[in-house]
C-alpha cells in the first residue's frame, strides 16, 4: 500500500512539473477575459506619427507593453471614418502598420494568459491573418491563422483574433498578415484586450516536499499499526 501511495505521488508530481500548456485560437473580445486595454487613443488624435518602437500602458493592470513592426519606418494612429475607411466600428482608434511595415509586435512587462484585438488589412477583399504567442526572448510558443473580409462599411465586422493560454506564459503577441489582395502586412487592429492573470504552477521543490510530506505520513500510520 505504502509502496503504491509513493508511486502515485511520484507520478502526480511528475506530470503536474512537465505539463504543457495549451493555446487556442479566440474570435471575440469577450473570451479573452480580463480587463487590461491598450487604448491607441493614448498615443493622439488620429493621423497623429508614432514612434517605432513605442512603449504604452495596458491600462486596468500594472503591465506596461512595448509596440514594434519589423521595418523601421513609424506607425499611423488613424480612426475609423477618420484616416481609415474600412470595417471597424465607426470612430474606432487604430494603430496602422502602414505601407506594409508589419508584422507587429507587443512584448509585454510580465507575462499574460490572453490578448486579442479586431484586425484589419488595408486593401479590401478577403485576406488570411495570424496571430501568434511569443515568449521573453521572442520566440513563437503557438500561432494560430484566421481568416477575413476587408471592406469600407465602417460597421464593426472586421474580424477578432485572440492568443490564450492555460499556463499564462505568453509575454507577447505578433499579428501579422498571411495574404491578401495586396500587401498583407499593411493592416490595422483596434483596442487590444489584455488578460493579466496567469496560471502559478508550482516548483519542482514544492512537488518533493509534498512528497516527503506524504511519505513521512505514511511511515507514521505504518508504525502505528505495528504498535
Amino acid at each position: 500500500m505504502i509502496r503504491n501511495t509513493l508511486l502515485a505521488v511520484v507520478a502526480l508530481a511528475f506530470s503536474a512539473t512537465t505539463a504543457s500548456a495549451q493555446y487556442s485560437l479566440l474570435t471575440s473580445r469577450a473570451q479573452v477575459g480580463g480587463t487590461g486595454l491598450i487604448n491607441w487613443s493614448d498615443l493622439g488624435p488620429s493621423s497623429t506619427s508614432v514612434s517605432n518602437p513605442v512603449n504604452v500602458n495596458v491600462t486596468n493592470t500594472a503591465l506596461t507593453a512595448t509596440v514594434s513592426q519589423s521595418v523601421r519606418a513609424g506607425f499611423q494612429r488613424v480612426d475609423q471614418g477618420t484616416g481609415w475607411g474600412g470595417n471597424f466600428t465607426s470612430g474606432d482608434a487604430l494603430l496602422w502598420t502602414a505601407a506594409d511595415n508589419g508584422p507587429m509586435t507587443i512584448m509585454f512587462s510580465s507575462t499574460i494568459s490572453a490578448a486579442g484585438a479586431n484586425f484589419q488589412t488595408d486593401f479590401f477583399g478577403a485576406f488570411v491573418g495570424r496571430i501568434s504567442a511569443l515568449d521573453v526572448g521572442g520566440n513563437v510558443l503557438a500561432f494560430f491563422d484566421f481568416n477575413g473580409n476587408s471592406t469600407s462599411n465602417g460597421d464593426g465586422t472586421a474580424v477578432f483574433a485572440g492568443i490564450s493560454s492555460t499556463n499564462g506564459d505568453i509575454r507577447g503577441v505578433r499579428f501579422e498578415g498571411v495574404s491578401a489582395t495586396n500587401a498583407p502586412n499593411d493592416f490595422s487592429i483596434n483596442t487590444v484586450s489584455v488578460n493579466g492573470a496567469t496560471t502559478t504552477v508550482p516548483e519542482p521543490g514544492t512537488y518533493a516536499l509534498m512528497a516527503s510530506g506524504l511519505i513521512g505520513l505514511a511511515v507514521v500510520r505504518r508504525k502505528a499499526r505495528k504498535a
